[in-house]
C-alpha cells in the first residue's frame, strides 16, 4: 500500500471492530505478496488501513490479469481510464507509467518502451534480465 487514501494520514488507525472500518489496521504483505507466497513474517509485513490495503490489492491484480493476457502498459492504461478504474493518489488519469508502478512492489525505476506486451516483472527477480520491454531495476543498481 504505497498511498494512504486515510484523511488523518498514515498512523492513526480506528479500533478494531466487527465490521472492519476503512481505517481500521491491516497487515499488509510487502514487499512480497501473499498470492506470491508471502507470509506476515517480521520482514514482510507493514501495518495499513483496511481500504488502502483493498485498493492497492485490487489494482496489483487486475493488473496482473492483464498483463498476463500480454496486454501492453499503453493499453493496461488505456482500458483502466475507459472501466473509470479509481486512480491512485495524484493522478488525473492511469498512464504506462503508473501501471508499471502499481503492478509490482518492486518497481523503483523504469524503462519502458510502449506498447510492448510483457511478462508480469513481479513474476521475476528483480536482478534478473527481462526478456520484456518495461524492465524495472532495483535501487541498488541506480547507485542509491
Amino acid at each position: 500500500m504505497p498511498k494512504c487514501y486515510c484523511h488523518k494520514g498514515r498512523g492513526p488507525f480506528d479500533l478494531r471492530s466487527t465490521p472492519l472500518t476503512d481505517w481500521a489496521p491491516s497487515p499488509d504483505h510487502y514487499p512480497q505478496l501473499k498470492k506470491d507466497g508471502g507470509r506476515l513474517d517480521p520482514w514482510n509485513v507493514r501495518l495499513s488501513h483496511v481500504l488502502c490495503n483493498r485498493e492497492d490489492y485490487g489494482w496489483r491484480m487486475r493488473i496482473r490479469g492483464m498483463l498476463e493476457r500480454k496486454m501492453s502498459l499503453e493499453d493496461i492504461a488505456e482500458e483502466l481510464n475507459q472501466q473509470g478504474v479509481r486512480t491512485p493518489h495524484g493522478s488525473a488519469k492511469w498512464s504506462a507509467a503508473t501501471v508499471l508502478r502499481r503492478s509490482s512492489p518492486n518497481a523503483t525505476g523504469t524503462s519502458i518502451r510502449m506498447s510492448t506486451p510483457c511478462s508480469p516483472s513481479y513474476l521475476m527477480p528483480v536482478t534478473q534480465t527481462r526478456s520484456c520491454t518495461a524492465a524495472v531495476g532495483s535501487a541498488d543498481s541506480k547507485g542509491g
